[in-house]
């Protein structure tokens, strides 16, 4: 390419050819690029692939947990409820320095409070136990 490309500047420069010419063929030949390359992307089957990969990959490191009533997604420091009705929200993945696991993020969602759960810790830094309840969307502490 870029020999044909020289030899057309060369005849530019001998006025065989006009510069408007040689950048009208190159806007074709990139116009042609850009069109045929969604093209040869999914025609070809390595790259199909290797985008399925991705995208299932993707998909299975968010999903953190799916109920009948919720997805949940895995976020950096937060997870993200997606109910099958209503709005999405958000819940902390540490709560009074206790790391909400798998089974009271579970019981959260499917039952919007979890039982007695041990190791919370208070702004003084004492240790107590309490169950988490769901209210709409705000997590609260209930000591019942």
């Amino acid at each position: 390419m870029t020999a044909k490309w020289e030899q057309a500047l060369q005849q530019i420069s001998t006025e065989e050819r006009t510069p408007d010419n040689f950048l009208s063929q190159i806007k074709k030949f990139v116009a042609k690029l850009i069109a045929d390359v969604p093209t040869q992307l999914t025609g070809n089957s390595a790259i199909k692939q290797q985008i399925n990969h991705q995208q299932q990959a993707q998909k299975s490191a968010e999903v953190f947990l799916e109920t009948p009533q919720a997805t949940v997604l895995n976020k950096q420091k937060f997870y993200i409820v997606k109910p099958k009705q209503g709005e999405d929200f958000t819940l902390p993945k540490k709560w009074s320095s206790k790391t909400l696991g798998k089974t009271a993020i579970k019981a959260l969602v499917t039952k919007g409070e979890t039982s007695k759960l041990k190791g919370f810790k208070s702004k003084k830094g004492k240790s107590f136990d309490a169950k988490l309840k769901l209210d709409g969307h705000k997590l609260s502490f209930d000591f019942d």
